[in-house]
């Protein structure tokens, strides 16, 4: 899902793979990557992506286990969502 709305907004912005690359300071292939679901960005590439496109973000209380095993507690409400 997150590759598929990496992939739906990008293109509702009208930017193509290595627009959007050159925008975010990675090659093009990292974005096909990521839109084939083949890797994600990490938090830190989210929240400039978000920050890029205008998205909101907000953060999840997670319980201690969840912390320890890694959880992400940054949600990107449009980014994750079905499309």
């Amino acid at each position: 899902m997150l590759s598929d709305n990496i992939k739906r907004i990008r293109k509702s912005k009208g930017l193509s793979q290595e627009e959007l690359a050159i925008k975010l300071n990675v090659v093009r292939q990292t974005v096909s990557k990521w839109e084939n679901g083949l890797s994600v960005p990490d938090s830190d590439m989210l929240i400039f992506i978000c920050q890029f496109i205008g998205l909101v973000i907000r953060l999840q209380f997670v319980t201690a286990e969840q912390w320890q095993t890694g959880f992400l507690v940054l949600i990107v409400s449009e980014l994750y969502l079905p499309v």
